[in-house]
């Protein structure tokens, strides 16, 4: 499971608490060559959570009305470790 590095927490936050429901799907030898996977928490993705307290994602949207952010969750990011092809 993806860590979010700064709050430890998840994807998205919902009425102040976090969640995760994002993934990153790959067959089984993809799987295998995996070295890293990570919740990307820039802080140019978050903003202060006046409600609640914290922060949370910068979304883009509310409803109809645009935000100027960018999602209301957080980008997982994963690395694989895959060998170079060197033809022959």
């Amino acid at each position: 499971m993806a860590q979010n590095r700064k709050t430890g927490k998840g994807t998205y936050r919902y009425h102040g608490l976090w969640g995760s429901l994002d993934h990153i799907l790959c067959d089984a030898t993809s799987a295998r060559q995996l070295v890293d996977c990570h919740i990307h928490d820039a802080p140019f993705l978050l903003e202060p959570d006046e409600k609640y307290g914290g922060v949370k994602p910068r979304r883009n949207y509310l409803g109809p009305r645009y935000l100027n952010g960018f999602s209301d969750h957080l980008p997982i990011v994963a690395t694989f470790g895959f060998s170079p092809i060197h033809p022959e």
